[in-house]
């Protein structure tokens, strides 16, 4: 099939494309991985604030940062209160 792009109005995301040809994890988790890179520094992202986003529920949001983390892309940052978590598009292994 024929791929045609779209030169981006205001903003643009960049990101490692080896995180869309990872086959360690689902489409699903590539998807939301690629949505939180998207978003500026300091951003509150929670379960229930991504799960309002799209039309997958709870598990399945829950179920794809589980896999993120197994993966290495997402991890939890100690803190005071709420946990905070860091992506990348960068697995730690590459």
């Amino acid at each position: 099939m024929p791929l045609h792009r779209t030169v981006p109005a205001d903003t643009l995301t960049t990101f490692a494309t080896d995180l869309l040809h990872d086959r360690d994890i689902s489409w699903c988790a590539a998807g939301m991985l690629a949505y939180l890179l998207s978003f500026p520094d300091g951003v509150d992202v929670t379960v229930a604030t991504l799960t309002v986003q799209r039309k997958e529920g709870r598990a399945e949001v829950a179920a794809a940062l589980r896999e993120l983390e197994v993966a290495g892309y997402l991890r939890r940052v100690p803190g005071e209160g709420d946990a905070v978590y860091e992506v990348s598009d960068l697995r730690p292994d590459a």
